[in-house]
């Protein structure tokens, strides 16, 4: 999957009597709006971005200038509800572009005029707003007169809705420039405009921060596509505005209620393009959404939300989502609360320590939170890190580390290999080589006369070294073999790629089972005395230990694992109790 970076300004606002987060509440309102053409229209659904004269007739009195499609007086109106909780806030609603001539009403009352049809422009309604119950929005857009060229009428660009503070940065008032690039460092300006329409006064702190899209939360809004509110069209319609509005590359579903109904509704509808939609687990979702972690990231959003960024951000990076989860709240065996809680507590964190370790960190993306499960990196030194980076921008090397406070040799040598740094000047910084090894990779560039990044990429090269040659008294034969394993694919990821899963369309309800079907199912959790197997409905069918493999096993884990994707047969259902018993053997597995 493609990743798209997008540099994006936080800021945060202080006074001296009181504290504010000054982090915007962007919501899309381009749905549910009504249009009609001229006074004696009859007002008519739309979604936002709308072009009246594209949806008329050609009219070769107009002249080609226009493109044949008349212009005239259009009229949009929506209505909307405030929560009583934005009172003491602003509201605003944000206009990407309208042609042109656009005055805007709020519950009847003219609040702004924009004449112009190429700029974005803001309208404050806060004075105009019913907090607490339903207001109507409406704008009358004239585009009565001929143009030079064609230019449609309308709203023809996207409409936001933002709740700020009272002291807040004003809409288009982070200026930033870059006066010096270079191939090591850049400086960059920024200028910031603070708005204040409070009765307060005092100093303001602005902190500001740079960081990427991967991950970050860039609109929320509920659909309510199933029974009893059954509103299937509108639900289609806001889905594929928010696919063409953000760029979707996949969709993301929760495998809790209502999860084989959600992605039957996704797969149903028809895309401008090929979105894959993904069933991935919650479990630990709710832990997380009302931990501090989850807490700090988003403090302006409800445990809702947190949970559902969880499970998008698990299909981007799962390991990078659930380390700020206690695996005990995932899900670790039938007797995890029996045991020895400090033990437990101690080998799950190595085990996850271990999980961080061979699949490595992006040294300039990774948090705190993620980097203190790197070997070396406590709590302290992890955030160092972190600190480092936002004051001095990206790691250019892995050496620059040694810069961060508090960072020793010891501390270097323990975490240094499995930090990566894409696109590095030395390649091998993006490799699980360690920087104590460096020189072998380089001695052996130099005696085949090429470049290291020469040798990275010809494999012919790479089958001409001498390994014997290289071996030292502190420099065995596995460390030598490791080197060139990594070398033929730097910064691999032993991660699998992932894949589409489908459970059996024709199973919704345990009463749709029959015995001997064979069905795909995924390993939900392992026991001594087998396997539970979620098939797509509420209730898990079990794979009795004597039923995993036709050979003798004393471990489940012999031949299954969490989250593997199985083929099971139906053995026996006891609808009554909701038992269902399955089984591996005889059935050919993908």
């Amino acid at each position: 999957m493609q990743k798209r970076n997008l540099l994006i300004i936080i800021l945060f606002l202080f006074t001296g009597t009181i504290g504010w987060s000054a982090e915007r509440i962007r919501q899309n309102f381009d749905f549910d709006w009504q249009f009609r053409l001229g006074e004696q229209g009859i007002y008519k659904p739309v979604q936002l971005p709308h072009d009246w004269s594209i949806e008329l007739d050609f009219n070769e009195e107009v002249g080609p200038e226009s493109g044949y499609l008349p212009g005239g007086i259009g009229y949009y109106k929506k209505d909307f509800n405030v929560p009583a909780s934005y009172k003491g806030k602003r509201v605003s609603i944000v206009f990407d572009g309208i042609y042109h001539k656009a005055t805007i009403y709020l519950n009847g009352q003219e609040v702004d005029y924009h004449r112009y049809g190429y700029t974005s422009f803001e309208t404050d309604l806060t004075p105009y707003l019913k907090y607490g119950g339903k207001n109507t929005l409406s704008v009358k857009v004239d585009h009565s007169e001929k143009s030079r060229w064609y230019t449609g009428s309308g709203i023809y660009r996207h409409v936001w809705m933002q709740v700020t503070n009272p002291i807040h940065v004003k809409m288009w008032g982070t200026y930033i420039t870059t006066p010096r690039v270079s191939a090591e460092s850049a400086i960059v300006s920024c200028v910031t405009t603070v708005a204040n329409t409070s009765a307060l006064t005092g100093e303001i702190e602005i902190m500001q921060r740079i960081v990427d899209a991967q991950g970050n939360l860039l609109h929320n809004e509920n659909i309510y596509p199933h029974p009893p509110v059954n509103k299937t069209g509108e639900a289609a319609s806001k889905l594929r505005k928010m696919i063409e509005a953000y760029q979707i590359e996949a969709i993301s579903i929760g495998n809790g209620t209502a999860s084989r109904e959600t992605e039957d509704f996704i797969n149903s509808q028809s895309f401008d393009r090929q979105i894959p939609v993904f069933v991935v687990s919650e479990q630990g979702a709710s832990i997380y959404s009302a931990s501090k972690i989850a807490r700090d990231e988003f403090p302006d959003y409800d445990v809702t939300v947190r949970g559902a960024v969880s499970i998008g951000r698990r299909l981007m990076d799962p390991l990078a989502e659930l380390v700020k989860i206690d695996p005990k709240s995932i899900g670790v065996g039938q007797y995890q609360h029996d045991v020895d809680q400090t033990k437990l507590k101690k080998a799950l964190d190595q085990t996850v320590e271990n999980c961080v370790n061979l699949v490595g960190v992006n040294l300039n993306t990774a948090s705190s939170h993620l980097l203190t499960y790197i070997s070396g990196l406590g709590p302290q030194l992890a955030q160092n890190i972190v600190n480092y980076r936002a004051e001095n921008g990206a790691f250019g090397s892995r050496k620059e580390l040694m810069k961060v406070p508090r960072m020793g040799a010891k501390a270097f040598e323990q975490c240094a290999g499995f930090l990566r740094i894409p696109g590095a000047k030395n390649p091998l910084d993006n490799t699980a080589v360690h920087p104590e090894s460096y020189h072998i990779v380089e001695q052996m560039a130099k005696d085949l006369k090429c470049t290291i990044d020469e040798l990275i990429a010809d494999k012919e090269l790479r089958r001409k070294i001498n390994i014997s040659a290289y071996i030292t008294p502190t420099v065995g034969l596995p460390t030598l073999q490791d080197i060139l394993q990594e070398l033929d694919k730097p910064g691999r990821d032993p991660r699998k790629a992932i894949k589409v899963f489908e459970f059996d369309k024709n199973v919704r309800t345990i009463a749709d089972l029959r015995e001997g079907m064979i069905l795909p199912g995924i390993v939900g959790n392992i026991t001594n005395f087998g396997a539970f197997v979620d098939i797509g409905i509420k209730e898990n069918g079990l794979v009795h230990l004597s039923q995993l493999a036709e050979r003798f096993i004393s471990d489940p884990t012999e031949v299954v694992s969490i989250h593997q994707h199985v083929m099971v047969r139906v053995m026996n259902v006891d609808y009554d109790r909701k038992r269902i018993q399955l089984s591996m053997i005889g059935v050919q597995q993908d």
